[in-house]
């Protein structure tokens, strides 16, 4: 699963945020799990640090930051959707749909 810690995101046009994740696999998952931005917006974008996390077995949560930068462009105020692409699709991980964000002139 994937939980945002620091809701609601909003970005003024032109800036960035780092909003912390927690991916907590199931509790016999071993192996990578592999993190990025799903098709995003042109003046939008995003990466996780880190972009890989290593799964134990144990079912211990792993700490990942999500940056979300824009551009400067003009406007009203818009939502941004982002989804993570997981790789492998068999880690069992869910939630792969992150919070909405607002961006604001």
């Amino acid at each position: 699963m994937i939980a945002a810690n620091g809701l609601p995101i909003v970005i003024h046009r032109g800036g960035s945020t780092v909003v912390p994740l927690t991916v907590t696999p199931p509790a016999a998952y071993v192996g990578s799990v592999h993190l990025s931005c799903g098709t995003l917006p042109t003046y939008a974008t995003c990466n996780f640090s880190p972009a890989t996390v290593t799964m134990s077995g144990d079912g211990v949560a792993q700490a990942v930051t999500w940056t979300i930068t824009t551009s400067a462009l003009p406007g009203a105020t818009t939502h941004l959707s982002a989804s993570v692409m997981l790789s492998p699709s068999s880690s069992g991980v869910t939630g792969h749909s992150l919070p909405p964000v607002t961006l604001v002139p």
